[in-house]
């Protein structure tokens, strides 16, 4: 039973003795009246001065109603299932799609709810509500499992949810690991699972690896690898085709088992833009799915070699590291001058005219305490006047104070100067991981595998208008403190790195895996997004990425500016993206300091134009014109057989069990014997400020207005 309590601003004792002043002000003002009147009238007319005096000083002592009732939630069993485009795949084990409605519709599967409460929920890229096995519709376009535990431990404390039965093929290719996940929940999960575990018949491309920036006629290699199972003998065409042309073709004779085969290609773009190149392996037949038997990469064509300068404020690891980096790269024409002493560099003499001619500059542990004046001013002049684009990695011994005169075009600002240090690891998020300077190939999180490098205690923070990229790891625990961090404002770029060591980034992760070049990467995707010029426009708007798959929300960033390039906060950004008839539109967000950002959900597989612009006053400031995919890569069918280790790494380290869809009917009794479901006791309150209460001021003129009825009716004044 709901019970109310009367909540006041001051003691009790006063509403006592606001009582005790209404009625005494009222019985002193009716003691005589004029005419006499009866005595049951008077006292009428004392009781309804008195209620309207009470309430008006009960206003005054702001009072507070508070209703409190207590509800008994059931325990909850919920019931996750996979709704991805993986689990309409037909294998050994037959359709998992059909699998899956018929296990929950299963009379062993309603026995659940002999245990506790069910509650069925669908994921893939998120978690929703499940009205009903047939409101699957099985379309998701990736598989985020971790993602949704984590939107399933938010519902816990409201739905009571105590133990998870998860029905999926374990084929997780969006989010984290879902094995953190599933011991940080704290609840039991009972995955099953649905698919065949042995390899699967099927060839496909698995990966496409290549310059994201590449340079007109220049020869640009291309690595692919082509995955078979299941067939032997067979003869399969590999191509490479761009805009409806044939680039190049390879054939393939596929061997007995599961085989994995490096092809080479290269190309060679004539022309600057943004190119779609597709590598393509013929069909066979019998194969699980042809979906994953082609693979799609944007490449943006440039017209010319970069120009690096290079300036090292004395040698070490990390200067010899990123100059083999930048020389390797053969799109790079590098000159590298390393400090000597107060005067001169190892490699010669400092000119203005380098840092002129320079199309980008990097910076390695520069400036020092003992660094010259000259080449400082000249960065300086060069930077402001040609804004030229910076790559800044940090050493112990850089002088903090000096390197504020290039304040204008760092991405972060400084506190004091500390010269302790500490061994970080860099931590990059998911969303940035797109990031074009943060893109790697190899493993599907190759950041994380790093070994650690070095920072100082110096306090470092973020420009408004900078992008954080990676932020300080300590073990375990995620410092809110940028170790990588990226600005683009105006056409003037730059990327740092707030530490030192990231050599190690290069002998320490390829002493254990030879193709896994992080630095190699890291460098050379920094060296050309900075080197990519844009022109000086008021509006940009672009997605995040140029391929996006199916199911997947299409995101917008945008940023405008007025006519002296200062950032515009009120614009009115609108996205609009056609596909032949279709038209889909969205309203960009703004997120400060001219920054903005949005999304296009609901749109089906194929090529997509776009279109943003910005409008501010009535005026119009610009136009933005581009074009994305969605749907041409299928990650869902990336891997095609049921990850049964996964699934039993879940169980293992949740305290379930795993199961398969034929031993499903020992669930019920697994769950009873080792899940305690409790009902839980909620407490619900509401409160409601009496004061500002229409009502209470309607009983207030209500009395009063009564009082006076009746006073004139007496005849009195």
């Amino acid at each position: 039973m709901p019970h109310f309590k009367l909540l006041l601003s001051t003691s009790s004792l006063f509403l006592l003795l606001a009582a005790i002043v209404a009625v005494a002000l009222s019985i002193f003002a009716y003691r005589h009246t004029v005419p006499p009147i009866p005595l049951g009238r008077k006292y009428l007319l004392i009781v309804l001065r008195s209620l309207s005096l009470f309430l008006l000083l009960l206003l005054v002592l702001e009072p507070i109603l508070r209703l409190v009732w207590e509800e008994s939630r059931p325990p909850t069993v919920a019931i996750l299932v996979d709704n991805s485009k993986s689990m309409t795949l037909t294998d050994r084990g037959g359709n998992r799609a059909e699998t899956v409605r018929s296990l929950l519709k299963s009379d062993e599967f309603q026995k659940l709810s002999q245990v506790g409460r069910t509650k069925l929920f669908r994921f893939a890229g998120g978690l929703d509500a499940l009205p009903s096995p047939d409101s699957l519709s099985f379309s998701g376009g990736g598989t985020d499992i971790s993602t949704a535990l984590k939107k399933l431990q938010e519902k816990s404390e409201e739905e009571n949810i105590q133990a998870v039965v998860l029905v999926t093929d374990g084929n997780y290719n969006l989010g984290e690991n879902p094995l953190h996940e599933a011991q940080r929940l704290g609840m039991l999960i009972y995955p099953i699972g649905v698919g065949d575990s042995s390899e699967q018949k099927d060839v496909l491309i698995t990966k496409v690896v290549t310059n994201e920036i590449a340079y007109a006629e220049s020869r640009v290699p291309m690595d692919v690898t082509v995955k078979s199972s299941g067939f032997n003998g067979e003869r399969v065409e590999v191509s490479l085709s761009e805009g409806g042309k044939t680039l190049g073709q390879q054939f393939l004779t596929l061997k007995e088992g599961t085989w994995e085969y490096p092809i080479k290609f290269s190309f060679e773009p004539k022309e600057e833009g943004t190119k779609r190149y597709t590598v393509s392996v013929s069909k066979l037949e019998g194969e699980l799915t042809s979906a994953n038997n082609s693979k799609s990469v944007f490449v943006k064509v440039l017209r010319s070699k970069m120009k690096v300068l290079l300036i090292a404020g004395a040698p070490s690891p990390d200067v010899a590291f990123i100059r083999r980096a930048l020389v390797e790269d053969k799109n790079v024409e590098l000159k590298a001058l390393v400090q000597k002493g107060m005067a001169d560099f190892y490699q010669g003499e400092f000119s203005r005219s380098m840092v002129g001619d320079a199309n980008c500059i990097v910076l390695v542990g520069f400036p020092l305490s003992n660094s010259r004046a000259d080449v400082l001013g000249a960065l300086q002049a060069e930077i402001q006047q040609r804004v030229k684009p910076i790559l800044l990695i940090l050493s112990r011994n850089a002088d903090l104070g000096k390197l504020r005169a290039l304040d204008v075009a760092l991405p972060f600002t400084t506190g004091s100067a500390r010269f302790d240090e500490v061994s970080v690891f860099v931590q990059v998020s998911e969303k940035q991981r797109t990031h074009p300077v943060m893109k790697l190939n190899g493993p599907s999180n190759p950041w994380d595998a790093l070994p650690p490098i070095y920072r100082s205690g110096t306090a470092f923070r973020a420009k408004t208008e900078a992008e954080v990229l990676g932020f300080a790891k300590v073990q375990d625990v995620v410092l809110n403190e940028p170790l990588l961090i990226s600005r683009n404002i105006a056409g003037m770029k730059s990327v740092a790195v707030l530490g030192y060591g990231i050599w190690r980034w290069k002998l320490l992760t390829q002493a254990t895996d030879p193709s896994n070049d992080v630095l190699q990467s890291f460098v050379s995707n920094a060296i050309r997004w900075l080197t990519t010029r844009e022109e000086a426009k008021q509006v940009r708007i672009s997605p995040t990425k140029e391929i996006f798959i199916g199911g997947e929300s299409v995101e917008f960033i945008g940023q405008v500016y007025d006519k002296t390039y200062q950032p515009i906060e009120t614009a009115e950004v609108r996205v609009v993206a056609k596909k032949e008839n279709e038209i889909f539109e969205a309203l960009l967000s703004p997120l400060g300091n001219g920054r903005y950002e949005g999304k296009l959900n609901g749109l089906g597989e194929g090529e997509y134009q776009f279109s943003g612009t910005a409008i501010s006053s009535g005026e119009r400031l610009g136009e933005e014109k581009g074009k994305f995919s969605v749907g041409a890569q299928e990650i869902e069918f990336q891997e095609t057989r049921m990850n049964k280790p996964l699934l039993e790494q879940i169980a293992y380290r949740s305290g379930g069990k795993y199961f398969d869809p034929q031993s499903i009917s020992q669930l019920a009794d697994e769950l009873r014997r080792n899940t305690r479901l409790t009902p839980k006791e909620i407490t619900h309150a509401s409160e409601f400020e009496l004061w500002g209460l229409p009502i209470i001021l309607a009983f207030i003129v209500l009395f009063f207005g009564l009082e006076w009825f009746l006073r004139k009716q007496s005849g009195m004044l």
